[in-house]
């Protein structure tokens, strides 16, 4: 196929959920496959770059004759109505089929679904069974797809690597951390996490840079004596390393992307992982060898005693198919597959 990768802004720093997956998406897209990377921002992975504007007029003219076969759209605001019409858009100005890939789940009102459905992409790939069943009966073609790890950087270390990981980002050697990485925000619930601290346990928060931090919310939850690494840090990596267990308190639906990386990433470093039943996380992985879901967040400080515990610890088992090659593949069949499907479907 000859594919077209459009997203409207892709730049570093790669330390949240969108700019996280869509890099390497765009990075890992299959040799395969002719492919031209469209967007502004990082020439280290756009081929074009394209100032799109809010209705993305004159991406067509930038693809030259390229000519593809589908456009695979990754909007920055995930799914909105506005997204749908920058689609539309794509659709008309490249003449072919428009696959959109929406990170977030949206609710549209009653009254925009006949629109939305008028203008909607061929394809829509969510992260949670849960959203594309929902889309499904309102209308909408759709798909799932997950989220990834990078198996050169996130894996196991040992108890050596541990200490020395602690002591180069200042961390107390003699207690057990407690892990959450990323956004400072009252929507993500982490004001949860102050209850966990106590005089041999120490409460880690590696934020993101993306995104503006809750600065009220940082100070109150170093009040409480959580410790918060604010910079950005290139080898987030490391930071799971040296922590004994992981924690995902995110309740709210839209707070993060459907299917979180960084708990994908905790369980690639084999780390005990506590979370909430969060997006397509509960479609993905069973409970059990140190993989912890909570169905209330009062059930946290419990199940992180027992996750603190635990001596079967095999995360790094359940994502061993996760690596960004392989969903990014998947994906890209997937697509082909659904594209081939409907162009028959119409000469019929």
């Amino acid at each position: 196929m000859r594919i077209a990768l459009f997203t409207e802004y892709l730049a570093p720093a790669y330390d949240e959920g969108y700019k996280n997956f869509t890099y390497n998406l765009f990075r890992e897209a299959p040799a395969k496959h002719k492919v031209v990377r469209l967007g502004s921002g990082d020439p280290d992975v756009l081929d074009v770059q394209v100032r799109a504007g809010k209705l993305c007029l004159g991406v067509g003219k930038k693809v030259g004759d390229f000519k593809p076969d589908v456009v695979l759209y990754a909007p920055i605001s995930s799914i909105t109505p506005a997204s749908f019409v920058r689609a539309r858009i794509l659709k008309w100005q490249m003449r072919a089929p428009v696959v959109m890939v929406g990170l977030q789940p949206r609710d549209y009102p009653p009254w925009s679904i006949g629109i939305l459905r008028r203008i909607a992409p061929d394809m829509l790939y969510v992260q949670s069974q849960a959203t594309a069943d929902a889309l499904t009966k309102l209308g909408f073609r759709t798909g799932t797809v997950a989220g990834g790890f990078d198996p050169s950087r996130f894996k196991p270390v040992g108890p050596a690597e541990k200490a020395r990981l602690r002591s180069k980002y200042n961390v107390a050697l003699g207690t057990t951390v407690v892990l959450h990485v990323g956004h400072i925000n009252e929507g993500r619930n982490i004001r949860a996490l102050a209850g966990l601290t106590s005089s041999d346990r120490q409460v880690v928060i590696s934020a993101s840079t993306s995104t503006p931090q809750d600065r009220d919310l940082a100070r109150w939850l170093m009040d409480q004596g959580v410790t918060i690494l604010g910079d950005y840090i290139e080898e987030i990596e490391e930071v799971y390393q040296l922590a004994d267990v992981y924690v995902f308190p995110v309740m709210e639906k839209t707070a993060a992307i459907g299917m979180p990386l960084s708990v994908i990433e905790a369980m690639a470093c084999n780390l005990p992982v506590v979370t909430t039943m969060f997006g397509g996380l509960v479609d993905k992985f069973g409970e059990g060898n140190g993989l912890y879901f909570v169905r209330d967040i009062g059930e946290l400080p419990g199940t992180v005693e027992v996750a603190i515990r635990e001596t079967h610890v095999h995360t790094a088992d359940k994502v061993r198919s996760f690596a960004w090659p392989e969903i990014v593949q998947s994906l890209f069949l997937d697509i082909e597959q659904a594209i081939m499907k409907r162009v028959s479907q119409d000469v019929s």
